[in-house]
C-alpha cells in the first residue's frame, strides 16, 4: 500500500512538472524559481566575419555600416533607413508607386523585390534555457510583415524575403529625394526578459526597373520645354521613368567647357545617383548633339556608365539650310560686306535677317555636323531612335492656319518674337513661318557671289547668295529637314527606328516633343532597355 501511494505521489508530481513547463511564465516569476538558469549571453560578432555587402548599382540599394554590436531586446526593434534614390514613376505622397500593376504590364519594372539581410547569431533551432522560449526575431518593411528570421547560433546566416512593389517607397518626384524604407526588426520577440541576441550589420534590396530617361533641350530653351510641349505627361502614360536634364547654356557642341563635356559630367551624376550604369536620353534638337558629344565623353567617365539608348526629336544630325543661312550672313556682317539673295522664296531674306545668330548656331550647320560625326564615334554605335517631322498638316505645301488647327502655335509658345506677331495678326505670323519651310523644302544649299558696286556711300562689296534649287520638295518641320532629323545618309549609325510624322500627324519643330511623340518613343526605348539585359 504505501509503495503504490509512493509510485501515485511521484507520478502526480511528475505530470504537474510536465505541465508546468508548457505553461507561459511572466517575468516577474523569475525571481521566485528555484535555481533560475542564466541568460544565455551571446557574444558580438568577430571583426571582419561580416559577410561582404553588394555593390550599389542597377537597382541593388544598399544600407551598410549599421553596427556589429549583438543586441538584446531591450534594444528592440533594431531600425534600418533603407533608401531608394531611384524615381521609378508617379508616386502618391508618401511614395508608393501609384499604379504598381500598370507599370509591370508595361515592362518597366518588375513585380517585387529581394531584401536580404545578413543576421547573427539566429537560435531559433536551439534548444532554450528553460523556462526562456526559443529565439523568434519578426522582420518587417514599412510596417509590412516579412516573416521569422531563421540561422545557426555563432555565425552569419543569410535571409531573404520577397518584398511587394506596393510595400515601398520611391522618390515622389523625378530627381528628388530618395524614398525612405523603414526596415524593423524585433528581437526575442518570444520572451519577456532578454535572453537571446542578434546583429545585422548590412541589408539590401535588389528591384529589376528600367534605366533612368534623361531630358535633354535644345538651343536657346530649358528644361521646362518638356512640361511645356507635353513630353512629360505622355512619358508618365508610358509608366517609363524620367529625370530632367541639367540647363544648358548656348555654346559650341564641342571644344573645352562646351556642352558635349557639361553634359557627359551632368548624366555621370544622374545615372550615380539612380544607382545606374546606364541611362536612356531623350533629347529635342541641338540637344540631340550635344547628347553624341556627351556619349563620346562619357567613356572617359569613372565608375564607367554606359548610354542605354539616344533618342533625338528633330535633331539636325546632317545639319540645316537654314543655319548654314545665317551663319554665312554673320560672317558677311562682321566682315563689313553687304548681302543680296537671288532664288530665294518672297520676304526669306527679311525672315533670314531676323533670326538671331548665336553661339550654338555653328554646331548646326552641315560643316559643324560633319565635325561632330568625326569627333564622336562611340555615339555611332549608341541605339538610336530618330523622330524628324513635317509642320504641313493638310497637304498644301505652306505653312497656314485651317479652321482650328494652327500649324505653327507650339512653335510660336516657344519663341517670344514669333508670339507677339500671332497675338497681333494669325496670318502674318502664318507668313513669316511658311517663309522659314519655303526655304527648306526648295532649296539644296547656297553659294556665295562676290562683287562690287558704286552706291552713295562710295563703292562698296557685295556678297550674292543664291539658292540652289533642290530637285524634289524637301518636307521639314520649319527649321529641320526630315532627312536630317532621320540621319538618313550618315550610316553606318545604329538606328533602333526611324519615326516620322506628318499629314494629319505632321509636327513642328516644338510640338514633335508633344505627349503622343513621347509616348511611341518610350516604347521603343523599353524594347532597348529589355534587350540590354532586362530592366537595369
Amino acid at each position: 500500500m504505501f509503495k503504490a501511494s509512493m509510485r501515485c505521489w511521484t507520478a502526480a508530481v511528475f505530470l504537474a512538472s510536465a505541465v508546468s513547463v508548457s505553461l507561459p511564465v511572466a517575468a516577474s516569476d523569475f525571481s521566485v524559481l528555484p535555481n533560475a538558469p542564466t541568460p544565455h549571453r551571446q557574444s558580438d560578432p568577430p571583426p571582419g566575419s561580416t559577410p561582404k555587402p553588394p555593390k550599389a548599382v542597377d537597382g541593388i540599394y544598399v544600407a551598410e555600416n549599421l553596427g556589429s554590436t549583438c543586441a538584446f531586446e531591450t534594444g528592440s526593434p533594431i531600425r534600418i533607413n533603407l533608401k531608394i534614390p531611384r524615381y521609378v514613376g508617379q508616386t502618391t505622397a508618401d511614395g508608393r508607386l501609384k499604379d504598381p500593376a500598370g507599370a509591370v504590364a508595361a515592362g518597366v519594372i518588375a513585380p517585387d523585390a529581394t531584401l536580404e539581410i545578413p543576421i547573427w547569431d539566429i537560435d531559433n533551432s536551439v534548444p532554450p534555457h528553460w523556462p526562456f522560449r526559443p529565439e523568434v526575431n519578426i522582420a518587417y518593411i514599412n510596417g509590412n510583415r516579412l516573416g521569422i528570421l531563421t540561422g545557426s547560433d555563432s555565425q552569419w546566416s543569410r535571409n531573404t524575403f520577397t518584398v511587394p512593389l506596393n510595400h515601398l517607397r520611391f522618390p515622389v518626384q523625378p530627381g528628388g529625394e530618395p524614398g525612405n524604407n523603414l526596415i524593423t526588426i524585433d528581437i526575442d520577440s518570444a520572451n519577456g526578459d532578454p535572453n537571446w541576441c542578434t546583429a545585422v550589420e548590412w541589408v539590401s534590396l535588389t528591384l529589376k526597373s528600367m534605366a533612368p530617361i534623361v531630358l535633354v533641350h535644345g538651343n536657346n530653351s530649358d528644361p521646362g520645354f518638356f512640361d511645356r510641349q507635353g513630353s512629360t505627361a505622355g512619358l508618365r502614360q508610358a509608366k517609363v521613368p524620367y529625370i530632367l536634364g541639367p540647363q544648358l547654356p548656348t555654346a559650341p557642341t564641342l571644344g573645352q567647357g562646351g556642352n558635349g563635356e557639361a553634359l557627359a559630367a551632368a548624366l555621370h551624376a544622374i545615372a550615380s545617383r539612380q544607382t545606374s550604369s546606364g541611362v536612356h536620353v531623350l533629347a529635342h534638337s541641338k540637344g540631340g548633339l550635344d547628347s553624341r558629344a556627351a556619349i563620346q565623353s562619357l567613356g572617359e567617365w569613372q565608375p564607367r556608365v554606359v548610354p542605354s539608348s539616344l533618342a533625338t526629336l528633330s535633331t539636325p544630325h546632317l545639319g540645316t539650310l537654314l543655319a548654314n543661312l545665317r551663319d554665312e550672313m554673320a560672317r558677311l556682317a562682321n566682315a563689313g560686306v553687304a548681302v543680296e539673295f537671288f532664288g530665294f522664296p518672297r520676304f526669306a531674306d527679311l525672315v533670314a535677317e531676323k533670326t538671331e545668330a548665336d553661339a550654338g548656331l555653328s554646331s548646326l550647320t552641315a560643316s559643324g555636323t560633319d565635325l561632330l560625326t568625326a569627333q564622336t564615334p562611340r555615339a555611332r554605335f549608341t541605339p538610336t531612335v530618330y523622330v524628324a517631322a513635317d509642320a504641313d498638316r493638310n497637304g498644301n505645301k505652306k505653312i497656314d492656319t485651317h479652321g482650328d488647327n494652327i500649324e505653327f502655335i507650339a512653335l510660336a509658345n516657344e519663341n517670344i518674337p514669333l508670339k507677339d506677331i500671332l497675338n497681333s495678326s494669325a496670318g502674318r505670323a502664318a507668313i513669316v513661318v511658311d517663309r522659314l519651310y519655303q526655304t527648306l523644302a526648295k532649296t539644296a544649299d547656297i553659294s556665295v557671289q562676290y562683287s562690287s558696286k558704286d552706291t552713295e556711300f562710295g563703292n562698296v562689296s557685295v556678297a550674292k547668295i543664291f539658292a540652289i534649287r533642290a530637285s524634289e520638295w524637301r518636307p521639314n518641320d520649319t527649321l529641320v529637314p526630315t532627312y536630317s532629323g532621320l540621319a538618313q545618309a550618315a550610316q553606318p549609325w545604329q538606328a533602333e527606328a526611324r519615326l516620322i510624322y506628318a499629314g494629319a500627324d505632321g509636327k513642328n519643330h516644338s510640338d514633335v516633343a508633344s505627349a503622343a511623340v513621347c509616348s511611341a518613343v518610350a516604347q521603343q526605348l523599353i524594347n532597348i532597355d529589355r534587350r540590354a539585359g532586362g530592366m537595369r
